[in-house]
């Protein structure tokens, strides 16, 4: 994978090239929409959607995009410590990801594997920053990896791999 050196291509070794502003346009919009999507109040990752903003995307040698988003940590996200609720982490892990690999190709998919590691417990004061980063789009699969960390201390709070398949829209009959 080679990134350009003025960082607004990348260019795989099956030669896939994906533009900086394209994915950085195509991530703030989907991150727009799931974010004021109806008929989705019931679901966790609406409730989380509301608080994220989308602030960046970056395109550094060796993986395809790194976006990152500011969530607002609300009380009900949290535990009597103050610290992110694991339910809330491992939502967020799961979906952020997903969002930038949406981003760079969009493509309808589904998480194969999630492993998430909690590092460190944090009192949150008000926000988290959340990074999404997209390694490897094949043909039929993907990897990415995302992390959660605290902006007063610059610990991270979680981090985790997805492994990720492309779900084929034409059912055969």
């Amino acid at each position: 994978m080679t990134t350009s050196s003025d960082k607004q291509t990348v260019t795989t070794i099956t030669n896939q090239v994906f533009e900086r502003e394209h994915v950085y346009d195509s991530t703030k919009f989907l991150q727009e929409i799931m974010r004021n999507q109806p008929g989705q109040e019931d679901m966790n990752e609406y409730k989380y959607n509301k608080n994220i903003t989308f602030l960046d995307t970056k395109f550094l040698d060796g993986i395809i995009a790194k976006s990152f988003f500011k969530m607002e940590v609300t009380p009900d996200m949290k535990d009597d410590k103050g610290c992110l609720l694991r339910t809330c982490i491992g939502e967020i892990l799961d979906f952020i990801p997903m969002r930038v690999s949406d981003g760079a190709e969009f493509r309808r998919k589904m998480t194969l594997k999630l492993a998430i590691e909690y590092v460190h417990q944090i009192p949150i004061k008000k926000y988290v920053v959340i990074e999404g980063k997209v390694i490897k789009i094949e043909e039929k699969s993907g990897l990415a990896e995302g992390k959660i960390w605290d902006p007063d201390t610059k610990q991270i709070i979680a981090k985790c791999q997805i492994i990720f398949v492309f779900i084929d829209q034409n059912p055969k009959l």
